[in-house]
């Protein structure tokens, strides 16, 4: 047993470059998966354990205009309420101490917050808001330093009032700026009538259900809330619905994450293949030694014993590589997206999944796919493993290689001819090299064909926009006052304005279930507009003979999880007016996964003979000219100072230029557009070790070869070529395979990845311009790789060569 075992030992250490070239490919699929699997567990249980530690409401509704007391109580009042939290939450202009520029903002007040209730808020550093003195929120701060700026000055009724940061806060639901979010700031009680407001009023709710919660239980509960609210002419703005249990960022990470564990999955077998390719050239070499082991009387089991231990050694080494880098970037990752979401990262952890998943990759994953290629090795026969002169594979033997042998002598020189029949000579490393070059450019055209497709469909989403502003209002105002400020600010812009009002839509007395996270409101915009189109999916768009009508144009995703086609009626309820409308439309919404509220298009003309005042407006949509969006923030900038002049305030998350919205809309992309591109650059990595390895497994396996061409006379230059040539043919030849697998595969793959990553359909863009970059990064990949390996064999003596 010493004696195989100092076997064992020799063949590793005499063998150091394949060796180490195959804990390199197994530390690439532990490393991927540990990573991986590692940074999912890590987000989702971090993200619901904060989650939960700020004792979510079920409910929470943001008003357009402030509620008292008495409506609390009423609402305590309501079966199935547990619990009832008011604050106010609105925009507020402000500016840095000694500056010009003014900006706009989100003031939180509450009550007291030492005794929240739900959506706690936490303190970071510093103390919570007092009198005259404001908090600022985690993320804001970031953007700019308030050890810098430590006062902020405020636009108020009574002036201009001045107010020092206390501390930092951490609230558990706000909006990045560098995603469309305004600064944050809190504040206590005493600031209400600061801003204007009157004691003991709110703007907004936070309920909780008596438990266990249920999602149907909680909707039904949210349509009693409104009911009341109605009843005393408060409308509102939005309404979300929280799981206690689970954070609700879960829904823009679930599609990323099945993506992640598809593409871990991916890299280990990839590297399992690069294992394979490995092993099997020592397998070849050491045929000789296999039929000298079995002349002395080794029985099949021994040898097999002797070799899958060698695997089992080198999985052990690249574990013990690859689980902490795996453990450590894992952790990393993780941090970085949780910040996104304003959680703080408990850094210096891991996921116990992510080490079974390396522990169990590491080992079983190498012994599984080498088992077979080393129990055939074992199994030959001994005159078959001892008639071996150390040519690695044979070529010309069929009628394809026959041919494809003639055409290359025919149609290129000598050197070229012979590098190219080397291809085919190991007809297993052939296909395991191919495999993994194949599956790493197409893979990479897959990521960047959605990539491309994202780029496209928010193209095509801003192009539908023919409006350059938006402006919303706080409260509904006056459409003759507003088109008479615009146009004596603007005298070539095109006005349309658009009315939104809160709505409930029923299908047989049952509330539909819509993908708006926020609700769903009724906008209600000109029959004819020319502002604005949505995708229409099914049905058909408004048009002018519309006006006056009960139509709807509604989501095609709500449409299709209520059974609703084009023609149904639904029962939609209007404050406390009721009516039948049919349906003639479903459009595609493009933030379908994202927390906002859920339009359905109505006739403003229609909506103007239900309501009593019919010249109000909630947006006012401009169109002017408006090259970038440095002219852009300036126009809203200037026009926001005209309606300041007249009290009549925007709308902080209504208000926008389509170039900014586009912007926006980018961000928001961004992180899953980074992710995609490291996924792309982590398969290209595993592509470039795995050619880099088999022409080290080339100059490994061939020295005998390279000792004759010396032996003839071969220059040093001639040898480089050869492996060089190799390589190029190699990939090459995977590139023109991969684009038309990749072409076929792009689109269904684009649009089913848009649906589980973003909740949206696609419109699709094949990425022909990352052909081109894929080919000519592994052709530098392919040069460097075959550079180091094809170098030592240019300093190989020929004694040295023909002696092995």
């Amino acid at each position: 047993m010493n004696i195989l075992w100092s076997k064992i030992w020799v063949d590793l250490w005499l063998h150091k470059g394949r060796t180490w070239l195959a804990i390199i490919n197994m530390v690439i699929g532990i490393f991927s998966v540990g990573t991986l699997f590692g940074m999912i567990d890590l987000q989702l249980s971090q993200m619901d354990s904060a989650h939960q530690k700020s004792n979510p409401s079920h409910i929470s509704l943001l008003l357009r205009n402030s509620a008292n007391g008495e409506v609390v109580k009423t609402i305590r009042a309501l079966p199935h309420v547990a619990g009832v939290e008011p604050l106010t939450q609105l925009s507020v202009r402000f500016r840095l101490a000694n500056t010009s520029h003014w900006q706009t903002g989100t003031l939180f007040i509450r009550e007291n917050y030492e005794s929240q209730l739900f959506d706690v808020t936490t303190l970071v550093s510093g103390s919570f808001p007092s009198p005259h003195q404001i908090a600022l929120e985690n993320l804001s701060a970031q953007e700019f330093n308030p050890s810098i700026n430590p006062t902020v000055e405020f636009e108020t009724p009574k002036g201009i009032a001045t107010f020092n940061i206390s501390g930092i806060v951490r609230h558990p639901f706000v909006k990045p700026p560098k995603f469309g979010g305004q600064m944050h700031f809190f504040a206590d009680k005493t600031m209400l009538e600061t801003f204007g407001l009157q004691q003991n009023s709110f703007r907004q709710l936070l309920v909780q259900t008596i438990p266990p919660y249920d999602l149907e239980d909680v909707q039904t509960v949210a349509r009693d809330i409104r009911t009341v609210l109605n009843q005393n002419q408060i409308l509102v703005n939005a309404t979300l619905l929280q799981d206690p249990q689970q954070h609700w960022g879960r829904t823009f990470l679930a599609g990323i994450h099945y993506v992640l564990q598809i593409m871990a999955m991916t890299a280990l077998m990839l590297a399992s293949a690069l294992t394979i390719k490995t092993v099997s050239a020592h397998l070849i070499e050491q045929t000789t030694q296999i039929g000298i082991l079995k002349a002395l009387g080794a029985q099949t089991s021994t040898i097999c014993n002797i070799y899958l231990t060698e695997i089992m050694i080198m999985a052990i080494i690249a574990i013990v590589i690859a689980m902490p880098l795996g453990v450590f970037m894992a952790d990393w990752s993780a941090c970085q997206l949780l910040d996104l979401f304003n959680i703080a990262c408990i850094h210096a952890n891991f996921s116990w999944r992510a080490v079974e998943w390396m522990i169990i990759g590491g080992i079983v994953m190498p012994l599984l796919v080498t088992f077979f290629p080393v129990l055939q090795s074992a199994r030959m026969r001994i005159h078959c493993a001892l008639n071996t002169y150390g040519l690695m594979g044979t070529f010309g033997l069929n009628k394809f290689e026959y041919w494809l042998n003639h055409l290359t002598e025919q149609g290129l020189p000598t050197l070229y001819a012979a590098a190219f029949g080397n291809l085919f000579r190991s007809k297993l490393r052939f296909l395991l090299t191919q495999s993994v070059l194949i599956a790493t450019c197409m893979t990479f055209l897959l990521l960047t064909s959605l990539i491309a497709s994202l780029h496209l469909t928010l193209d095509n989403e801003m192009a539908r926009c023919e409006f350059a502003v938006r402006l919303g209002f706080s409260q509904d105002q006056s459409r003759q006052k507003i088109e008479t400020l615009i146009n004596n600010f603007d005298a070539k812009a095109q006005i349309e304005t658009w009315r939104r009002v809160p709505l409930e839509i029923f299908k047989k007395g049952t509330t539909l279930q819509q993908k708006g996270s926020l609700g769903i409101q009724l906008l209600a915009l000109p029959a004819h507009s020319t502002m604005y189109h949505p995708l229409i999916e099914k049905g058909r768009a408004l048009n002018a003979e519309d006006a006056g009508h009960d139509v709807l144009i509604i989501s095609s995703d709500t449409a299709e999880r209520n059974g609703i086609e084009i023609g149904d009626n639904v029962e939609a309820q209007i404050g406390n007016i009721k009516q039948q409308w049919q349906i003639v439309g479903t459009y595609r919404w493009l933030l379908g996964n994202n927390f906002a509220v859920e339009a359905v298009y109505a006739p403003l003309e229609t909506l103007q003979k239900l309501l009593p005042r019919q010249d109000l407006a909630t947006y006012a949509l401009i169109r002017t000219p408006i090259d970038n969006i440095y002219d852009e923030v300036n126009y809203l900038a200037e026009l926001q100072k005209v309606f300041d002049e007249q009290y009549i305030p925007f709308d902080v998350y209504t208000t926008q230029g389509t170039l900014q919205q586009r912007q926006f809309a980018q961000n928001q992309f961004n992180a899953v557009i980074h992710t995609l591109m490291g996924l792309a650059s982590m398969m290209a990595a595993i592509g470039s070790i795995g050619l880099s390895g088999t022409i080290a497994l080339n100059v490994l396996q061939r020295q005998r070869e390279i000792g004759v061409l010396r032996a003839i006379g071969a220059s040093s230059k001639t040898i480089l070529t050869l492996f060089w040539f190799e390589g190029i043919a190699h990939t090459i030849l995977a590139w023109l395979l991969s684009i038309p697998i990749a072409y076929a595969l792009a689109k269904p793959c684009a649009i089913e990845l848009g649906q589980i990553m973003l909740g949206i359909k696609l419109d699709f863009k094949f990425a022909w311009d990352a052909t081109f970059y894929c080919i000519i990064s592994l052709l530098f990949i392919v040069s460097l790789a075959a550079y180091l390996p094809a170098r030592k064999a240019t300093k190989l003596t020929v004694s040295n060569c023909l002696s092995r």
